[in-house]
Formats: C-alpha cells, structure tokens, sequence
C-alpha cells in the first residue's frame, strides 16, 4: 500500500508554534521553498538569525505595547482610584500577617503587653503607633505604586517608535537626544 512521506524539519514547526505572528499555509510553504533555494549559511549567522527570531517572539514590539497600554489607559474600570480600592484590602492583610509575625517573636513588644497591661500603657500606645503607622506606610507605598505604575505606562505610549525616528531621519530631523540636547523634539 503506497504512503506519502512527508518530511519536515522540526525546528521550523517548532518556531512555526511559538511564533506571535503565525503565517498564513501559503506564506508558509513560500517560505520553505525559499530557503532551500538559499545558499547555506555559516553558523554564525544560523544562529544570529535563530537569536533574533527568538528575541521577537519573547519582546514584544513597542508598536503592540504601546497598543496594549493605551486600551489599559482607555479602560474606565482600570482608573488609579479604583485599582487602590481594589488593591488596599491586600495591602493591609498583608501588612497585618507580617505586623502579627513580627509580634509573634518571644521578645516583642507584643508579649510584654500581654504578661501585664495595666503596667505597660506606654507600650500599648507604642504597638498602636507601629500598628497605624505601618498600615499608612503600606498604603502610602501601595498609591505611589500605583501612581508610578500609570505615568510609567504613559511614558511608553509616547516614546517614539522605529517607524516614526525613521520617517524623522529621512526629512532630515535628527533624532539622537545627543543631539537635540537631551530634549526630545
């Protein structure tokens, strides 16, 4: 009974699979065929081109980041406010599991109020200090996160991107912050 063999090379299925921009079956068989018409590669650039396929499938574009960010930007439910209401809950379980460990140590603060606490008033207002004061430290850094979080995000969508620096260059704008002193145009 006659069979067809196909033959393949798996490396490309492989990469085929990984690939975020799969081609079409078409552009794919193009694409076979053209590199066994190619001349042999030395191993050099083997495995700089497999870096660099590598290198796009694992960093993304900025052009798709940029995307991505402003649908982040643009969704109203992703809003600083209510990401910190969503978040401070955690926020503050957190700080009070590491606060109870913390009191949890035979030498704390925490056991000598407990052996006798009508003698220790000082430290009662103490552990109270310690207790406010860390749980407003915690949501002070968590709103900076935050905070940081978002203007970060908006310096991604207005960096330039390779296409635009190009475009740039061919009118003659240069577009090294060398030389534009360090000020962006």
């Amino acid at each position: 009974m006659p069979t067809i063999i196909k033959r393949y090379n798996i490396c490309d299925e492989y990469t085929m699979l990984i690939t975020t921009k799969p081609l079409s079956p078409a552009a794919h068989r193009r694409h076979v065929r053209e590199a066994r018409l190619q001349k042999p590669v030395t191993a050099r650039e083997m495995i700089a081109s497999e870096a660099e396929d590598w290198r796009e499938a694992f960093c993304p574009q900025l052009e798709e980041v940029q995307e991505v960010l402003t649908r982040f930007k643009c969704d109203p439910a992703l809003r600083q406010g209510d990401t910190f209401r969503s978040a401070a809950p955690y926020a503050i379980f957190t700080t009070l599991i590491v606060l109870a460990s913390i009191a949890l140590k035979p030498d704390s603060l925490a056991h000598r109020i407990m052996e006798s606490p009508m003698d220790h008033g000082e430290d009662i207002l103490k552990f109270f200090g310690y207790l406010f004061g860390s749980l407003a430290l915690c949501l002070v850094v968590l709103r900076c996160f935050i905070w940081g979080s978002a203007e970060f995000a908006s310096l991604i969508t207005k960096m330039e991107t390779r296409e635009e620096k190009q475009k740039k260059e061919r009118k003659g704008i240069p577009t090294s912050d060398l030389l534009l002193g360090g000020f962006c145009m």
